[in-house]
């Protein structure tokens, strides 16, 4: 696979939202690598998706010249307005500006009718999450297929404990980002989250764990090397085998004892000081 065909599929499973630091930064000179050199066959779809996630990676890297030149490029492609770009310039405001100058720059910009979206930043700023709820929901309705915004919807949803919602806000991105292991994850976790906070039953809790095992699998079949995903398996897996009456008891012992042998492997070639590593070998224990 070409460097511009990995990086494209990078970018269209978003999995730069949970990778660790270590591999985060060999992303990025990776995707530093092809973006400073230009198109080279890749059609102008895949070029500015792939600069898009450039964008994030710069500023997740704390490289703040490269974020602009990232976002300067989108700029001179798409223009200034719309919310997908709006949301960009507001990332780039919130990574880089004081806070003052945030807050002037907010509200400049909320003035003009196409960049209202940018105020939704400083609701998160300031701890305002239903007011940010609100303005993500808008965006939404103005751009259906930002999986990146259900992603952020997902999450807020997940910090108030409304798990549902947060499912659902998931496998919309699981929608526009269809081969997302890092989501498929964490809807398992969620899945595993409501299945022991939510007192709906016995029977509904293991159906909800269940769930959470196959979308943990999912991770896993698209990822092989994906710890977080094996590590969920592992868990869920043996709290459902505590369960006397559980169906399929042989399938989960199995699971369990592919995942600990995964788990094992991962761990031993893995740095013990990354702390996928770290949780997974706690998680051994």
């Amino acid at each position: 696979m070409g460097i511009e065909k990995f990086l494209f599929r990078c970018a269209r499973e978003a999995s730069y939202y949970t990778l660790e630091p270590e591999r985060l930064e060999r992303l990025y000179k990776l995707s530093s690598s092809f973006v400073d050199s230009g198109y080279k066959g890749v059609s102008d779809t895949e070029y500015y998706t792939i600069l898009e996630q450039h964008f994030y990676l710069s500023i997740l890297t704390e490289r703040d010249n490269d974020a602009k030149l990232a976002l300067q490029r989108i700029v001179d492609k798409f223009g200034s307005e719309g919310s997908r770009v709006s949301i960009l310039r507001g990332v780039y405001a919130q990574a880089t500006f004081t806070p003052d100058k945030f807050t002037e720059f907010v509200k400049k910009e909320s003035r003009d009718g196409d960049l209202a979206t940018l105020e939704f930043v400083s609701f998160k700023t300031d701890g305002k999450w239903t007011e940010y709820t609100a303005r993500l929901v808008e965006l939404l309705d103005k751009d259906p297929t930002s999986g990146e915004t259900w992603a952020e919807l997902g999450e807020i949803y997940a910090i108030a404990g409304n798990f549902s919602e947060a499912i659902k806000a998931f496998s919309q991105v699981l929608v526009v980002y269809p081969y997302a292991y890092n989501i498929f994850a964490r809807i398992g976790e969620l899945l595993h989250s409501q299945a022991t906070t939510v007192k709906d039953g016995i029977q509904v809790s293991m159906d909800q764990m269940s769930e959470s095992v196959a979308n943990f699998c999912r991770s896993v079949e698209l990822c092989p090397s994906y710890i977080r995903g094996w590590a969920g398996i592992y868990v869920v897996c043996t709290k459902l085998l505590q369960w006397p009456k559980l169906a399929e008891q042989e399938l989960y012992k199995k699971l369990q004892e592919k995942a600990k042998a995964k788990l094992e492997a991962l761990a031993k070639k893995g740095n013990a000081r990354n702390p996928e590593v770290a949780a997974a070998l706690e998680i051994l224990k």
